[in-house]
């Protein structure tokens, strides 16, 4: 029988060196933006911000000739200091399965693992783009419970959040805030119903209520987060966040638009209007849910025309173009934005950054050739997934979050 050494060597000549190779297409804020090194202090990662002008000028008429010049008074360039949130997955393969693939080479070895691997990969690709998009603000807010079935608020729902998580772990708590009253804990998914926006979970859950927000089991406590901060988190902060205040400086706060009814060109533009406000004059994306995204689509088929000689009309898109005085402003569905929201993200493969200590890897920390896990009273072997990292926008002030969207 092959030894897990063996093993090892194998799982790295099928899958390569245990790094996520092909992230999964609705991982797009993973796929936009690059895992960066950056300067770590301690054990946080620095990143530097513009979070003020220079205003050290003084002003001259005609024939005032050697005129005394103002003080400096300087910008402010700031370090913002990120740490990463931790995530591990574990999966089990038989003894039997792996060793009896093993020995029948490469092809039966992949053969074997080959799904097990990918799901393992998805799994992770999705769980960490939901920690890039809402982490420490949880997935969803309960809008009313009946006999294990929550049902969540249309603002909060965003389908491709619930899609595949049959067995999933939640936990339930008041309120968003880092410390907060914990209602209920390990309330297992075992029904999903996207059309009625409802969740049915077994466990106790006799204290979850209205208004209560849903978490990943483990992700949050009563006192901290465990998870890192999300692009919605970053975009609602009014207070201090990696290390600077936006109260003191509102280039460190993004801009809300309120959209109170369906989501349209003017007010996404409108939007648009507030980051350039506030410097934005490159292209951005708006990340909208599914749905919203399917309403901008169809007014702008509905605003189509037709030649007369047209044998075959063809419509829709797979992306939408606005231009405003910024450049131009690409629509993108998502399918874990939720779908009462949006975010308007300038370019951003260059001003967000994703910083850590390792991205999504199959190897073990301190133990880079060890793939496989040997499992106490367990007749099988265990792999296990890792990363360190979180996200981070540099320019706040240049976003925007849209809210109140509706049908």
């Amino acid at each position: 029988m092959a030894a897990t050494n063996d093993l090892n060597a194998l799982f790295k000549r099928v899958y390569g060196d245990g790094t996520i190779k092909a992230v999964p297409k609705f991982a797009k804020i993973m796929k936009t933006v690059p895992f960066s090194q950056q300067e770590k202090l301690g054990d946080m990662y620095v990143v530097p911000v513009l979070l003020q002008h220079e205003h050290g000028f003084t002003y001259g008429a005609h024939g005032d000739g050697a005129f005394t010049l103002n003080a400096a008074i300087a910008g402010s360039v700031s370090q913002a200091q990120v740490r990463g949130g931790m995530i591990v997955l574990r999966s089990r393969l038989s003894y039997e399965d792996v060793f009896k693939a093993a020995q029948a080479g490469p092809a039966a070895f992949e053969s074997a693992t080959g799904l097990v691997v990918e799901n393992m990969q998805v799994s992770f690709a999705k769980r960490q783009e939901l920690a890039f998009l809402y982490g420490q603000q949880g997935i969803g807010q309960v809008s009313g419970i009946s006999s294990g079935v929550i049902t969540l608020t249309d603002a909060s729902w965003a389908p491709g959040i619930w899609s595949g998580m049959k067995d999933c772990i939640l936990e339930a708590f008041t309120s968003q805030a880092a410390s907060s009253t914990q209602h209920d804990t390990d309330l297992t998914v075992s029904a999903v119903s996207q059309a009625d926006k409802q969740v049915t979970v077994t466990g106790t859950s006799s204290s979850v209520v209205a208004n209560d927000h849903l978490y990943f089991k483990g992700a949050k406590s009563t006192t901290a987060y465990k998870e890192c901060a999300g692009i919605d988190k970053i975009m609602s902060n009014t207070g201090t966040l990696f290390n600077i205040s936006a109260s003191s400086f509102e280039l460190w706060k993004a801009n809300t638009r309120a959209v109170g009814g369906p989501i349209s060109m003017l007010a996404i533009l409108n939007g648009v209007s507030d980051a350039v406000n506030n410097g934005l004059m490159e292209d951005a994306v708006v990340y909208l849910g599914t749905t919203r995204w399917n309403s901008l689509n169809s007014d702008q088929a509905a605003l189509r025309r037709y030649g007369a000689q047209a044998s075959k009309a063809e419509n829709g898109s797979e992306a939408i173009s606005y231009y405003s005085v910024n450049g131009s402003t690409s629509i993108e569905a998502h399918p874990f934005v939720k779908e009462g929201e949006g975010f308007l993200i300038p370019n951003p493969a260059k001003r967000l950054v994703r910083v850590g200590a390792s991205d999504i890897t199959f190897r073990r920390p301190g133990r880079a050739d060890q793939i496989f896990l040997e499992v106490p009273d367990v007749a099988g072997l265990e792999l296990r997934a890792f990363a360190d990292q979180a996200i981070m926008l540099t320019v706040p002030a240049q976003s925007t979050k849209y809210t109140g969207i509706t049908n």
